[in-house]
């Protein structure tokens, strides 16, 4: 690039500086956004932000839950033109909700906004957010009924609107189950799961002498009751209070998007052979091209015997591995025949390629094999010695494992370990430049 940024950078880069500039920031976590350095990349170390690509000002998500950030719904975000997922919860953000919220936020897949103090209805702009999958408002000020095209959204899998001051009957989602407890505290709301709108008033007059006869024997338990819950609150915060700020922000985002069989068909030109980039023994690997040019890969699994809420469960386990030479999972899609993944793509070629020069290139000098060795170890180290996050999907992460320029290799190339390829058998390989398998080579390739 020669130092130069692309119009598509330069908007990312103005969409984080508007962010900053529109909100008070009390306890100094945006001051690591340093706006001078030029540099491709150079915002995605910023806190908060993930990036497409470590090396390219393309946001991907835009993580500011829990920083006492004070203002109204950032307007700026609409620069950040391939922004996926935005999280403002645990703040303070007042205001309306943005009418055209859909021309900001166009390839949403989540937004939470809950925790804040956000007043004013709920726009229907929102149902046109067509890639919604997560919704949550919860903990506000929000009035007014919630409008029912919200559950047209064929994405929708988790809504939430509790404790706020909404009116009227809940929307229908075709996907979605919505539980009671993600209406709770909207006196005015109905309709399943709630009870039924247009109960008359004469129920709902039996009611209220039914309640207030018991009311006055039950003050004096409701109290003591009270003061129990309140000091083991109280507690707890206390408690939480002492966890990292990392780790709260760890927690918040273990969220990946369910994606659509049918969308994925369609990115892949129905998983045509044209598009498959690698193939192993857990399946197939494809390139996927969004509308908008950007490239991802689709993993296609073979013999996974998982129900669809185990899958689930372990994608929740996927989303919280977190770490620099690990691609992140940006999501997956579960049928009756098909579990599929999805991972940003690595554009320019695979260790295997390197390694067996089939892109023309040079041998690799043994610095630049160390160094991926080093990667490599580093990632799997973080994938198989935490307890917490390790994966009984045994091969899956071996599709995760990267190196790129962020260790400064002296090469312009993205490297990346495909699927299926032993994990010694690549370390030593890298050292003794020789395919300890070579015999069998055919067969897994």
């Amino acid at each position: 690039m020669g130092g130069s940024l692309t119009y598509s950078a330069q908007s990312d880069i103005d969409c984080l500086r508007a962010i900053k500039d529109s909100l008070e920031d009390q306890n100094g976590y945006l001051t690591t956004w340093n706006f001078n350095n030029k540099s491709e990349g150079f915002i995605c170390s910023f806190i908060g932000i993930d990036c497409w690509h470590p090396d390219e000002n393309r946001v991907l998500n835009i993580k500011l839950g829990d920083m006492e950030l004070k203002g109204e719904f950032p307007l700026g975000v609409a620069g950040c033109s391939s922004l996926t997922g935005l999280d403002l919860s645990n703040n303070k953000i007042y205001g309306n909700i943005p009418s055209n919220i859909s021309m900001l936020l166009v390839y949403v897949t989540f937004l939470d906004l809950s925790s804040n103090q956000l007043s004013g209805e709920i726009p229907v702009d929102l149902a046109n957010c067509t890639y919604l999958n997560i919704l949550e408002l919860d903990n506000n000020q929000l009035s007014g009924q919630i409008p029912a095209q919200i559950g047209l959204l064929s994405r929708m899998t988790k809504f939430n609107v509790a404790n706020n001051r909404l009116t009227g009957q809940v929307p229908q989602f075709s996907n979605a189950t919505v539980p009671p407890d993600n209406y709770v505290n909207n006196a005015g709301l109905c309709g399943k799961p709630l009870p039924p709108c247009g109960v008359s008033s004469k129920k709902t007059n039996i009611a209220v002498i039914v309640g207030a006869t018991f009311a006055a024997s039950a003050v004096g338990i409701g109290i003591w009751i009270g003061m129990f819950f309140y000091l083991r609150k109280a507690s707890r915060k206390k408690k939480e209070g002492r966890r990292s700020f990392g780790q709260q922000m760890g927690n918040k985002w273990a969220k990946i998007s369910e994606i659509k069989l049918s969308d994925l068909m369609k990115v892949t030109n129905d998983f045509s052979k044209g598009n498959i980039i690698g193939l192993g023994r857990t399946g197939t690997m494809y390139k996927a091209v969004l509308e908008d040019g950007t490239c991802l890969i689709v993993k296609r699994l073979q013999g996974i015997r998982y129900s669809n809420s185990e899958f689930s469960s372990q994608m929740a386990t996927l989303a919280n591995v977190k770490h620099n030479n690990l691609v992140p999972l940006l999501g997956f899609c579960t049928t009756k025949e098909e579990r599929l993944l999805v991972y940003r793509h690595m554009s320019n070629g695979s260790l295997h390629d390197k390694l067996h020069l089939k892109d023309g290139n040079e041998p690799m000098d043994w610095l630049l094999r160390l160094k991926i060795a080093i990667g490599t170890a580093k990632g799997l180290a973080c994938v198989l010695t935490d307890p917490k996050e390790r994966p009984t999907m045994f091969d899956v992460y071996q599709f995760l494992r990267a190196i790129g320029r962020r260790y400064n290799f002296p090469t312009e190339d993205d490297i990346f370990l495909p699927p299926d390829h032993g994990d010694a058998d690549q370390l030593v390989e890298l050292i003794v430049s020789q395919d300890p398998w070579r015999s069998m080579k055919g067969s897994m390739y």
